[in-house]
């Protein structure tokens, strides 16, 4: 998995300079990757149906990358240094925490932009071949589940709720990054380390179960912040539920019972609160109306009519 960025030279080859080479682990092949904002060092353990991917970035100004995968995979993603917005084409975007992690589904040809600030960041991403999760789905519901969900979204990826690496996942992505088999038994001792990945997962999955019915705060405060994120975007109540792992009654309930409002109340008020400040920037009505959910001028024009007493037009010469 490989990063490009829009109308900047990447020049990219196996020579790491002496500075870096502290990153270097046992991995089969190294990328290094120089630009004018900074430089990637990627290495990759490659299987016949995995990729182990680790990624460190020296980001030295601000810089959107893109990487494109050229077949329908579900990744394990780990954050191991620093926080990011990643964004996948058809999917929206995702805040990427330092501890965190998640399995993804990425469909074949989908395109993931990923908003850099300054700074030091490391992701390892464990890449499977959807054969793994089908082997593993015949004997965890949770992950059955899961697998029936990617079946669905074959034009757009999808995210379970994300988790905290515990002890045991930094050992088990240790153990990987500093191997010394070689051989069959490289491959041996790969596969059933990231079956061990997967089965901590699946714990995860099953400890969250448990609690079903209750949408703890941390997942709450990530979907208000993925809507703040996503106002341009259509956003549903079954779609929150679907996206995050939840279902509708207990996502409303827990929502309005956290902050005391209901989730569409909730989108409107925001909404409206993004159009004015769009229209005091003296941004076109037909602009703002898509930039806040709108799908034209007519239907926003409406709504902020109800929601205001007045016009898009007559708030911007009278905001008061």
């Amino acid at each position: 998995m490989k990063f490009i960025a829009n109308n900047i030279n990447l020049i990219t080859s196996s020579n790491v300079p002496e500075i870096l080479k502290e990153y270097l682990m046992a991995y089969d092949e190294v990328y290094y990757s120089k630009a004018n904002f900074g430089a990637i060092l990627s290495q990759v353990i490659q299987g016949n149906d995995f990729a182990i991917w680790q990624h460190n970035f020296f980001i030295e100004k601000p810089v959107l990358l893109h990487s494109n995968f050229s077949q329908s995979i579900y990744t394990l993603k780990y954050m191991i240094k620093g926080n990011f917005t990643c964004e996948l084409i058809g999917f929206g975007k995702s805040k990427l925490k330092e501890n965190g992690y998640n399995l993804y589904y990425i469909p074949q040809h989908g395109m993931r932009n990923i908003w850099f600030e300054k700074g030091l960041y490391c992701c390892i991403h464990v890449n499977l071949h959807p054969c793994y999760i089908v082997e593993l789905a015949d004997e965890f519901y949770s992950l059955n589940d899961h697998l029936k969900k990617s079946l669905k979204a074959t034009n757009h990826g999808f995210q379970m709720t994300p988790h905290n690496m515990d002890y045991n996942i930094k050992l088990l992505l240790k153990d990987i990054a500093k191997r010394k088999e070689q051989g069959l038994a490289k491959s041996l001792f790969i596969q059933a380390k990231i079956r061990d990945l997967l089965l901590i997962y699946i714990r995860d999955l099953i400890r969250e179960e448990k609690d079903l019915f209750k949408v703890d705060e941390r997942l709450l405060e990530e979907i208000k912040s993925y809507m703040l994120d996503n106002l341009q975007n259509p956003i549903t109540i079954a779609f929150l539920a679907k996206r995050f792992g939840t279902n509708k009654a207990t996502l409303s309930k827990g929502f309005k019972k956290q902050f005391g409002i209901p989730i569409h109340q909730f989108l409107i008020d925001e909404r409206m609160k993004r159009a004015t400040e769009l229209l005091l920037e003296n941004i076109p009505i037909q602009d703002i109306a898509i930039l806040v959910g709108y799908v034209d001028k007519c239907s926003f024009g409406k709504a902020f009519s109800i929601y205001f007493g007045k016009s898009p037009s007559a708030y911007k010469k009278d905001p008061r």
